[in-house]
């Protein structure tokens, strides 16, 4: 395809759309449990605010239970903070150690991960280094995250994907070249909004599952979007 210029945008996910198996026990989780705003509700969907970004999720009829890792920013002065509150709410996941939580000292972030009713992998991560601070006036809730921060695009045709991203002004983030067979991040860390491409049957962090391809759109602030469709292929483009 021919190279397409989008230089110059800060990349911020608008956007997530995700299937869920489990529709209703997820709505309730995240809205009723987790205290997150509804935004928008049908007999076969819903959309919740997720700071500035909305996640949606959509009822799935095909084969298999979707799941996906996504990850939402938290204010770079209140982790402790947000671990005190999804604690309180859910279990947090371990890592091979038995650690609750991870810091990132390249990234200059902490993380801790859980898991939904539809079996996603969530993680809240803290970018100490490049995430707006906040001052609490009152405890910790879903309001005061920021936005969606990392979501996966699991394929197996991990070059290719990720050629066509960079095609689109959506660069690598650290390293010097795509891994067919690991995790890649692309998006610049200034901007705190990362793609993360990798193929099948990787092991997640923090998690024991194996990573699926799904159906999942992504859409940026900017009008690029991502869709990988039923048969796992990848689309990428502009609206």
């Amino acid at each position: 395809m021919m190279e397409v210029s989008i230089g110059g945008n800060v990349m911020i996910i608008q956007k997530v759309s995700l299937y869920s198996s489990n529709l209703e026990e997820t709505k309730n989780f995240y809205v009723d449990k987790l205290g997150f705003g509804l935004l928008n509700e049908s007999i076969n969907s819903f959309e919740i605010a997720v700071g500035t970004s909305i996640l949606e999720f959509k009822e799935y009829v095909g084969k298999g239970m979707p799941f996906y890792h996504f990850a939402l920013n938290v204010p770079g002065n209140l982790f402790r903070e947000a671990k005190k509150w999804i604690m309180q709410l859910v279990s947090l996941n371990n890592d091979e150690e038995g650690n609750d939580e991870v810091h990132f000292e390249s990234a200059k972030a902490f993380s801790c991960y859980f898991e939904d009713p539809s079996g996603n992998i969530v993680e809240l991560i803290s970018r100490y280094g490049s995430s707006p601070q906040t001052n609490l006036t009152e405890p910790f809730s879903a309001k005061n995250l920021l936005n969606i921060s990392e979501i996966n695009v699991t394929t197996d045709d991990v070059l290719n994907v990720g050629s066509e991203l960079q095609q689109y002004g959506i660069v690598l983030t650290d390293e010097d070249a795509l891994e067919p067979n690991a995790l890649n991040f692309l998006g610049e860390r200034e901007d705190g909004a990362f793609f993360l491409l990798a193929p099948t049957k990787r092991i997640w962090y923090f998690s024991t599952k194996e990573a699926v391809s799904y159906p999942l759109m992504i859409q940026l602030k900017d009008g690029r979007f991502v869709e990988v469709n039923e048969d796992g292929n990848v689309s990428i483009g502009t609206k």
